[in-house]
């Protein structure tokens, strides 16, 4: 399990516009990427989120489920639980907006099987 602390900050907007707002924080790992299962800490309490690593603008994207609050400018705490896919490249925006929609599906089955424990 990967940990990575930061203040979230302005992204590129992209997937607010398919419907999926993000907490973005830089990327520090220049080998994390693709799509993960993770938890997001903030004011000590844990959010399941899915969690995108953007090797292109070098940011970490998460997408808190169930979660609306404005997180700009707040420090976060992301925890990399789970692999569900690599990084894949689409010729328009719908098709990433459908597998976003089937990675959340995943995200939220790892989460209900209870693979997760805040303890660990």
């Amino acid at each position: 399990m990967s940990i990575y602390n930061g203040v979230v900050g302005l992204g590129t907007s992209r997937a607010l516009g398919l419907g999926f707002p993000t907490a973005n924080i830089p990327l520090q790992d220049a080998e994390l990427s693709g799509v993960y299962a993770g938890v997001v800490t903030f004011a000590g309490v844990e959010y399941p989120a899915m969690l995108y690593a953007d090797q292109k603008h070098s940011v970490l994207e998460s997408h808190l489920l169930d979660f609306s609050d404005d997180l700009y400018g707040k420090k976060i705490e992301v925890r990399v639980l789970a692999k569900i896919r690599e990084s894949k490249k689409f010729p328009d925006d719908m098709a990433p907006a459908e597998l976003m929609t089937d990675d959340l599906q995943k995200v939220r089955a790892y989460f209900a099987k209870g693979e997760y424990n805040s303890a660990s």
